[in-house]
């Protein structure tokens, strides 16, 4: 009996003895995995689903519509703009072409207009009257001109008046009620040769007087300049019974002379 008890608990024994030498095999060997890196934790794979309120989704399917039609709300902005502009500078154009015909309407209507008429004197004289025919007060009149007597044989200048110049710094209308005067001024220049000689070749297209200069003035509307030039031009036919004389435009006195002396 104590020999049977003896080889039981020896058989207990070994096999308690096998536990722990597997058990410490297996911590050994998980102790080497972990110095070795190859031993790792087990992978946990945690998912949540969250589902997203319906107001969201709705604010985002929306904003989604919109940014697929944006493309067409650009073309039709860009065309509006394009339409706007269009309309604009038609309504500029109108308004510009509008006002322009009122200006003319009411300068024609208004304003200030300065002729000049110019004539020579038996006496040598060169009479220059400065006219207001328009319908307003002309103001800061200015005449500046040259006189030069001139050969027509051979285009020589017998004699230069230099410059001169006159001013006016307000010319009323002439008649409407005003006295004559008041709507005409005079400027007169006398050139130094024999009147009578100088009056006879003029007349008989020998000589000329070429008046050329400027005249400026503001018509109520505006600051006028205009070139002036003219030449004397006179003849006399059958013994004195036909006359002809005045000043002729500068561009048309060749023409005209040449007429004339085909005339005689």
């Amino acid at each position: 009996m104590p020999h049977e008890f003896d080889q039981f608990n020896l058989g207990r024994l070994m096999k308690s003895l096998k536990g722990i030498e597997s058990a410490l095999t297996e911590i050994a060997k998980r102790k080497t995995d972990e110095q070795s890196g190859e031993y790792s934790q087990p992978h946990v794979d945690v998912r949540v689903e969250l589902q997203a309120p319906e107001e969201a989704r709705a604010y985002y399917r929306s904003k989604e519509l919109r940014q697929r039609r944006f493309p067409f709300r650009e073309w039709l902005t860009i065309a509006l703009s394009v339409l706007t502009l269009v309309a604009v500078g038609k309504y500029t154009w109108i308004t510009h072409q509008t006002l322009e015909l009122m200006r003319k309407q009411m300068r024609a209507t208004q304003a200030a207009y300065i002729v000049l008429d110019s004539t020579m004197g038996k006496d040598g004289s060169l009479t220059i009257n400065v006219k207001n025919s328009g319908h307003g007060f002309a103001g800061n009149v200015r005449l500046i001109y040259e006189a030069d007597r001139t050969s027509l044989s051979d285009g020589k200048i017998i004699e230069a008046s230099g410059r001169k110049e006159v001013f006016y710094p307000t010319i009323g209308i002439a008649g409407e009620g005003l006295k004559v005067s008041e709507g005409l001024k005079t400027a007169r220049y006398f050139f130094s040769g024999p009147p009578d000689v100088m009056w006879d070749n003029l007349q008989n297209t020998k000589e000329t007087v070429k008046l050329q200069g400027t005249l400026t003035y503001d018509d109520g509307f505006e600051s006028i300049t205009e070139p002036i030039c003219s030449s004397w031009l006179g003849y006399v036919l059958d013994g004195g019974l036909i006359q002809f004389y005045r000043f002729e435009p500068c561009e048309s006195f060749d023409g005209a002379l040449r007429a004339l002396r085909r005339a005689k």
